[in-house]
Order: structure tokens, then C-alpha cells, then sequence
């Protein structure tokens, strides 16, 4: 049966300010004809057990592409064709999360001010197989892009007793929408929208994390202004309807293989004790590399 959460953490917190911030761990993974171009690259990363999935633009800019690789470091190529939204084509595919085998990413246009985009759920059970899901059904939106998509578990009291939730919260140019199952076991529910947040623009990538007090958070990728790559942790805080930031940190990755928080990022929630996030190069000429800052409790 194909697993549908991710483990709650601990203290996210104190798992966050325990990762390192230099020499990450490094893996190379060779691609597939068609992502070796400069004019795109990852958009998106998470590890998938012993492998890693990958979001990556095409190369035409008609459809997008998803790598996957099963742990032989050899990333096979799948095309995204998800259409067209208001005549927009969505050839981009944002960043992206796994909860359990399933994985959420944002599709959108490429030329700018095409403010269109849709979040979809792909089942990864079978790596060799992946399957765009209709329910939970996608979300479709005709007013704002999706730069990256994050998604996490709660539990939460309901008039029938504590009951599980699923949260996905979609980033674009600065704007935040925290989306809420429907009290349906994953993945046969489906989201509405909870509220909108406004955070800074520039962020790359952005997850959710869960805590076992049932806290959520997310935390943000961006490169800033003097090219620091940085990691933001905030508060999402469900019955004010904000988010609120509580960690800013620099992390130096392997700026030689190009792997900065400009392209591909992700977190891996490994157990309550141990926490990751990852980090990919741009292109892969001839390989991607993956770095991976990790921490563990105790």
C-alpha cells in the first residue's frame, strides 16, 4: 500500500538550526536526452527512496519533464502533459514536494504576466510508472501562478474527534495559499482553500513541515541579492491566518557543481529525529549534482 504521510518532527526548530551550512553530502546523477540545455533546468527536488525526483522545464517549452531516479543514479525522463490553461500552455513545471509516494509540484507558463497555473498530485509507488492523479483533483487557478508547492499532515480536532488533514501551501511572487483536505482519508479528498499570506518575493522553492505538537511550517528557498543561498523557516499560524518568520540561515552549497537554492530545493523528512534539505545544480553538463544538509536529534 502506498504510503500517504510523511513523519512529524520532533522540534522543527531545533532540527532546522542543527543542520550544517557547509559540506554538504554530495550525489551526481547522470540525465536523459533533452535536459542538458542551458535555457532550462531543475525546478524542483526530493528524494525518493534510495533515488531522487527531480521537476525540470522542457526543452521545446511545450511540456515539462519529470526525472526520476530509482537509486542507479541514471535519471529517466517522463513527459508532464498537463495542457493548457485559458489558451496559456503549461510548460512549467515549479517546485515540488513528496508526502509519503506522492509527490505535488505547479505547472504554469513561462512568458510572464500569464497569472494561470495547476497543482497536481503524482503516485511515485511505482518509479518506473508514475501516474498523474485525478483525486485528489488538480487545482486550477486562473489568477496566479505556482513557483513551488509544499505539502504536510495534521491531525485536528473535529466535532467526531481528532481526525487527519492534509495541507498544501502554493508559493508564487510573494503570496502564499494554504489549501486544507476534506477530512477524507488521502488521497481520495480534496482541497479548498484556507487563506492567503503575503511573505517576501523571491523565494524558489517552498515545503511544509509538521511537528507531532501539529504546528505546521514551511521553509523557503531563495538566492538573495549578494547571491547568498538561504533557508527561511516560518511558522505557518492556522488560526491567525499568517506566516510568521522565526529562522533565517546561509548555507554555503558546492559552488563549484552550480548547486545553488536558485534551482532545485526540497527538504527530507527522514523520522521525528532526522531532517534534511536538499539542493541541486542547474543543468546537467554532463551530471546534476544533489547536495543534501542533514541533522539528527540526539
Amino acid at each position: 500500500m502506498a504510503a500517504t504521510t510523511n513523519p512529524k518532527l520532533r522540534n522543527v526548530v531545533e532540527l532546522f538550526n542543527a543542520l550544517p551550512v557547509r559540506q554538504p553530502s554530495d550525489i551526481s546523477i547522470v540525465g536523459s536526452s533533452g535536459t542538458d540545455v542551458i535555457t532550462v533546468h531543475v525546478q524542483g527536488v526530493a528524494r525518493l527512496g534510495a533515488g531522487y525526483v527531480m521537476t525540470h522545464s522542457n526543452v521545446d517549452g511545450s511540456d515539462g519533464v519529470l526525472l526520476i531516479d530509482d537509486g542507479s543514479r541514471k535519471a529517466k525522463a517522463f513527459p508532464l502533459a498537463e495542457g493548457s490553461i485559458d489558451g496559456n500552455r503549461l510548460s512549467h513545471p515549479g517546485g515540488c514536494q513528496l508526502i509519503g509516494d506522492y509527490l505535488v509540484t505547479g505547472f504554469e507558463p513561462i512568458p510572464a504576466n500569464h497569472n494561470v497555473s495547476r497543482i497536481r498530485f503524482f503516485d511515485l509507488s511505482n518509479p518506473a510508472h508514475p501516474v498523474a492523479m485525478t483525486e485528489p483533483a488538480p487545482i486550477e487557478r486562473h489568477d496566479q501562478k505556482a513557483g513551488a508547492v509544499g505539502v504536510a499532515n495534521l491531525t485536528q480536532d473535529t466535532p467526531n474527534g481528532p481526525a487527519e488533514f492534509w495541507f498544501v501551501g502554493i508559493y508564487d511572487n510573494g503570496r502564499v495559499d494554504i489549501h486544507r483536505s476534506d477530512g477524507r482519508p488521502f488521497p481520495g479528498t480534496g482541497f479548498s482553500l484556507l487563506f492567503s499570506a503575503t511573505i517576501p518575493d523571491g523565494y524558489e522553492g517552498l515545503c511544509l513541515v509538521a511537528e507531532e505538537t501539529n504546528q505546521l511550517f514551511a521553509v523557503a528557498f531563495r538566492q538573495d541579492s549578494r547571491l547568498r543561498d538561504k533557508a527561511e523557516l516560518y511558522a505557518v499560524l492556522l488560526d491567525t491566518q499568517k506566516l510568521e518568520l522565526l529562522e533565517s540561515r546561509e548555507f554555503r552549497a558546492n559552488l563549484i557543481e552550480n548547486t545553488h537554492f536558485r534551482w532545485g530545493t526540497g527538504v527530507d523528512i527522514r523520522s521525528r529525529d532526522e531532517f534534511a534539505i536538499l539542493v541541486s545544480g542547474r543543468n546537467f553538463l554532463p551530471a546534476c549534482h544533489i547536495n543534501t544538509f542533514s541533522a539528527k536529534a540526539g
